[in-house]
């Protein structure tokens, strides 16, 4: 929901198109450096998802789905999260896209898309699944 890891090869672009504003809860600008660490270990590494999924589509193990949504007012997310979605459906990967319009990277978005979940991979339709006490 609204991200993916990045294209490593993006990666040096990144804190152009990435950079978060400062806030007054922030000392300074957040860089991708600050959320993926060293650059430099994280291409071909255990986070990098595009390595990953290349791994298991040149290894013929079984590919897991994927489920991508994004809002279309979330950018760059919304390209990132785009980008992700071609890459995998070029390996072979069963994946769905949707791109919900009018959302940008908020909460509201987030509570749409947790329910879907909820309501179509667990079946919940509001009953309570908290255990009897």
């Amino acid at each position: 929901m609204s991200g993916v890891s990045p294209n490593p090869d993006l990666i040096d672009e990144m804190d152009k198109m990435f950079s978060m504003p400062e806030d007054s809860d922030s000392p300074r600008r957040t860089t991708t450096a600050d959320i993926y660490g060293d650059l430099n270990q994280f291409r071909g590494g255990e986070h990098d998802m595009w390595h990953r999924a290349r791994q298991i589509a040149e290894e013929g193990r079984p590919r897991p789905r994927f489920y991508l949504t994004v809002g279309d007012l979330d950018h760059p997310q919304c390209e990132f999260v785009q980008g992700a979605y071609d890459y995998l459906n070029s390996l072979g990967f069963d994946a769905t896209l949707e791109v919900a319009p009018g959302f940008r990277h908020e909460w509201e978005f987030w509570d749409l898309a947790l329910r879907k979940a909820f309501q179509g991979w667990f079946g919940f339709r509001g009953e309570a699944f908290y255990p009897e006490t």
